[in-house]
């Protein structure tokens, strides 16, 4: 009887540790890729979001860097012109020479003056757009229209202050990947102002 006893007690501790095995076998590795496949997929979107946000926002601040160095060289020359009749034309050249290779983007150049409040005069602006005949670093390829002629600026000091004067450069940029959601294009404006050169006097 106490045979029979430990008999089937081993038989049954055989049993439970067989469904013991069986409960606890490993995934198998296709269970295994299929899981990562599906974290993957879920992943991937914002992986690429993050890559293409960082390469196409530093391509936009590069483009922001390049117009607004333009423009800053642009008020430079101009303020050292002064009322020069060719002023603006070799405002507009120091501006094409600074853009380089951002220059087919650009949609305008504006010579303004400033009123006392630091604001552009509407009445007071020189908008010029390229023709797109002719060698865009050359100033007559540029249609303008002029409110505001260089022969007309105050550069001598007296009782009247000198001209302040601002240089917008408006440019296009483009989004390289076209990647949700940088799809399209944006517009760049960059202005710089300057006081321009005294030239004279008055006595």
């Amino acid at each position: 009887m106490r045979t029979l006893s430990v008999s089937l007690v081993l038989g049954h501790t055989g049993v439970l540790a067989d469904s013991y095995h069986m409960n606890c076998q490993p995934p198998s590795s296709d269970n295994e890729r299929g899981a990562s496949l599906v974290e993957f997929s879920l992943v991937l979107p914002i992986l690429l979001l993050i890559v293409f946000g960082i390469l196409e926002m530093g391509m936009a601040f590069r483009t922001t860097i390049t117009v607004g160095s333009a423009a800053q060289e642009g008020a430079r020359v101009a303020s050292f012109k002064g009322n020069d009749i060719d002023a603006d034309c070799v405002a507009l050249e120091s501006v094409v020479s600074e853009l380089g290779g951002e220059v087919d983007q650009v949609s305008s150049i504006k010579l303004y003056r400033v009123d006392t409040a630091g604001n552009p005069e509407p009445l007071k602006t020189n908008t010029y757009t390229y023709s797109g005949v002719g060698d865009i670093t050359d100033c007559t390829k540029w249609n303008g229209t002029v409110l505001w002629p260089s022969t007309d600026r105050n550069v001598t000091v007296g009782t009247t202050p000198l001209d302040v004067l601002g240089v917008e450069v408006s440019s296009t940029h483009t989004w390289v990947t076209q990647f949700p959601p940088f799809g399209g294009s944006i517009t760049v404006d960059e202005s710089t102002i300057v006081r321009l050169e005294p030239e004279a006097y008055d006595t």
